[in-house]
């Protein structure tokens, strides 16, 4: 009974390894980035302060974004990633306060064009977004509540050898801050990133 076991599972053995093996058409399993990210406002609201009624708006600067990403097949793959960026607040085209914008965004990618030297991608994105309290020029800190928002990200990377990258990506989100006692402050922002990406 032994020997007729070994002997099945040698056959069993040999047959497994006669096998073609499946190909991993992944260009890469996991990568890691830091970049430079311009946020750009594509919004403003109208507010009221102390009977005067004008533009509120956030202005464009530039913060830094980290990330981490993977890929689930040649064609479907996520990224997860950090923004900081801290903006000023205009009011009636004066500057009358700043406010800090931290979004954490999680993008479900679709690559175009999957191969490791250009790697185009697009997908949705959902993100958790935190706000800092608006602080006025004068003191006064206005609270603000952290919020979800959605959009979409179209992202580039161009391989450098075998492990790193260039990447860069423009993210549109939907999302306003919500003032506390005022109203929404529209921001609607843009990003726009470029950086350097480690892959494996």
């Amino acid at each position: 009974m032994r020997r007729s076991s070994g002997i099945a599972l040698a056959v069993a053995a040999s047959a497994l390894s006669a096998l073609p093996a499946v190909a991993d058409e992944r260009p890469y399993r996991t990568k890691v980035f830091a970049a430079v990210s311009y946020v750009s406002p594509l919004s403003d609201s109208e507010q009221d302060f102390d009977g005067v009624v004008d533009s509120l708006e956030a202005t464009e600067e530039l913060g830094y974004e980290f990330g981490i990403g993977g890929r689930f097949n040649e064609r479907w793959g996520f990224e997860l990633s950090y923004v900081n960026a801290t903006q000023d607040v205009d009011f009636g085209g004066q500057t009358v306060g700043e406010i800090d914008f931290e979004p954490i965004s999680a993008t479900l990618e679709f690559h175009l064009v999957p191969e490791r030297a250009f790697d185009l991608w697009i997908g949705p994105t959902v993100s958790w977004v935190r706000w800092g309290d608006l602080e006025l020029e004068d003191g006064t800190k206005i609270e603000t509540d952290a919020e979800s928002a959605f959009g979409a990200t179209l992202g580039l990377d161009i391989g450098l050898g075998d492990r790193l990258a260039l990447t860069a990506a423009l993210r549109y989100l939907d999302a306003d801050a919500d003032l506390e006692g005022f109203a929404p402050l529209a921001v609607d922002p843009l990003f726009a990133r470029a950086g350097i990406a480690i892959r494996f």
